[in-house]
């Protein structure tokens, strides 16, 4: 049963990212222009691993969090080598993946503590 718990807790958590971020980035391509889309993009790769980071954390798998956020990093790092990016990209995308990670972290395990307490 664990196991099962274990998938289905990668899989919400890396579906809900890519959720949140192929949704911030269709919203900035059709909206914005210029770097404004390059800064909706960073802000929706930090969004998509808060959204991952707290799901996994919050069903009880920390590391998963973390690996999220790692697989987010990768898909970011393909990202950059397919087309020219402004040179503040990089570390500002990373900084957000970071803090997103950091941050549903800490949600997720709030959320958790909290549903625990109630029960």
């Amino acid at each position: 049963m664990k196991y099962i718990r274990n998938v289905v807790s990668t899989l919400s958590a890396i579906i809900a990212s890519a959720a949140v971020i192929a949704g911030c980035e269709a919203v900035a391509h059709a909206t914005l222009t210029g770097e404004a889309r390059f800064v909706a993009v960073t802000v929706g790769y930090g969004l998509g691993a808060l959204a991952g980071s707290t799901i996994a954390t919050f069903m009880g798998l920390p590391r998963v969090a973390l690996a999220v956020s790692v697989l987010l990093a990768v898909l970011a790092v393909v990202n950059l080598l397919s087309f020219p990016h402004p040179w503040w990209f990089t570390p500002v995308t990373f900084l957000t993946l970071t803090a997103g990670w950091l941050v549903g972290r800490q949600i997720g395990g709030l959320l958790r503590d909290s549903r625990a307490s109630t029960s």
